[in-house]
């Protein structure tokens, strides 16, 4: 006597996804009933009955399964190399990333815009700069899950990290008044939120501020040009050609200090004793090259984590308040500028 035993096959998230030409993100998403996927109801439907009739049987969830998060940068990739200001973050939120077991893509500008097609299925967003309306609505398309780092947009509707510009400068300040600093300048850039319109940073602002209240500021000692070492370079050596060298420059980031100190030193002035340099970030290389970097620290890594942390409680719970994470900053005082009692 024979037994004969019926084996009914039972399909894949792979097999279903094949068979309706979608992502398996997508089907997953789908029969996880998750509201907030961009797709059309007859292909949510079309999904649900692929399933049945593929005797899908779903599993209960693992909580281990990996997320997948996009981390934006309005950088490109040569952009980030030479000011890894945004690098450091990102560093940051894929350390907390791996902890988790969630999968991090990331994507950077290139020619003005984004691949916003790569951003299909992800479960939500990190944007990490500066990006314009037209920008945030094209990532909306894709998610409703969005943190900004660095910059505060809607803050009614989105999640954002930022460090405390005011407490960050005043330090600085508090720095300047134990010194008897002759001149006081800046070197920094302007913002470039498209190729056509640029906005003039919240240093520069808070720090032109405080020169005219306390009748120090001087136009100029005041020197843009973009954010990275060469810029620095050129517009030191620019004031030393026309003998207009302050005291004391304020950078808007480490590495335009990194070059306006390789300026001064290539004219044979002496650092802090001639022109004292404070940096802004805190990069690793700022304790190592000579003279050290005085700089303000921003806890890059610690902004990565705290976003990431965002970004999940929010898709947790979508419909919780949204949260500003303000973090605090520290001056470190190294060999490049005048010491003083703090």
């Amino acid at each position: 006597m024979y037994l004969f035993v019926e084996v009914i096959a039972v399909a894949t998230l792979k097999d279903i996804a094949k068979a309706c030409h979608v992502s398996v993100s997508t089907v997953s998403r789908v029969l996880n009933d998750d509201q907030t996927l961009n797709v059309s109801d007859l292909k949510r439907s079309n999904i649900i009955k692929t399933a049945q009739k593929m005797n899908y049987v779903k599993k209960h969830k693992n909580l281990r399964d990996k997320k997948h998060i996009a981390v934006v940068l309005w950088y490109d990739t040569n952009q980030e190399i030479e000011d890894p200001y945004y690098m450091e973050i990102r560093h940051g939120i894929e350390q907390q990333a791996k902890e988790k077991n969630i999968y991090i893509m990331t994507l950077y500008k290139q020619h003005d815009t984004y691949d916003y097609q790569a951003l299909k299925d992800v479960d939500g967003l990190i944007a990490l700069g500066k990006f314009t309306s037209e920008e945030v609505r094209a990532f909306k398309d894709k998610t409703n899950h969005i943190v900004f780092v660095d910059s505060v947009f809607e803050p009614t509707h989105y999640d954002s990290v930022v460090i405390d510009f005011d407490q960050a400068m005043d330090s600085l300040f508090n720095h300047i008044k134990q010194h008897a600093y002759q001149s006081i300048g800046y070197i920094g850039g302007y913002e470039p939120y498209t190729q056509q319109s640029s906005v003039l940073e919240p240093r520069a602002n808070l720090l032109k501020h405080y020169l005219i209240k306390t009748n120090q500021y001087d136009a100029k000692h005041m020197h843009f040009g973009t954010f990275v070492s060469q810029s620095g370079y050129q517009l030191m050596q620019q004031a030393i050609q026309d003998g207009n060298v302050a005291g004391l420059y304020i950078c808007a980031n480490d590495s335009i200090a990194f070059g306006a100190i390789k300026a001064l030193l290539e004219n044979d002035m002496n650092i802090p004793d001639d022109v004292s340099i404070i940096g802004f970030n805190d990069i690793a290389q700022a304790a190592y090259i000579h003279p050290s970097l005085t700089t303000v620290k921003i806890h890059t890594s610690a902004m990565g984590k705290e976003a990431l942390s965002s970004l999940l409680d929010r898709i947790n719970d979508p419909d919780k308040i949204p949260i500003k994470k303000v973090l605090p900053t520290n001056l470190i005082v190294r060999q490049s500028s005048k010491k003083g009692a703090f």
